[in-house]
């Protein structure tokens, strides 16, 4: 095991501390371990803006009135061509 040193801000101390004593987490340095292992574990470096990757693919967070518009311009053929594209290819997988 190796060990770093980091520097965080005030109020990033400050919130460890609070969690700390909140019995939240048993110690600041397990607190950013896991932190990391989370960031790691979810591919974070390889996340876009509203883009994230989860197992072997990637969710996308839309606001749901950009959603909707997207929805209300489709055609109901075109709502069901990828549909049918996403449930076959969830069969393949």
């Amino acid at each position: 095991m190796k060990e770093v040193t980091i520097k965080i801000s005030d109020d990033l101390y400050n919130y460890l501390t609070f969690l700390e004593k909140s019995h939240f987490i048993k110690s600041k340095e397990e607190a950013i371990s896991t932190s990391l292992e989370f960031y790691k574990r979810l591919s974070m470096h390889d996340w876009l803006p509203y883009i994230y990757r989860m197992g072997g693919g990637r969710v996308i967070i839309l606001d749901t009135t950009m959603l909707s518009a997207l929805f209300h311009e489709l055609s109901n053929q075109e709502i069901f061509n990828a549909a049918k594209a996403c449930t076959l290819k969830r069969k393949l997988t």
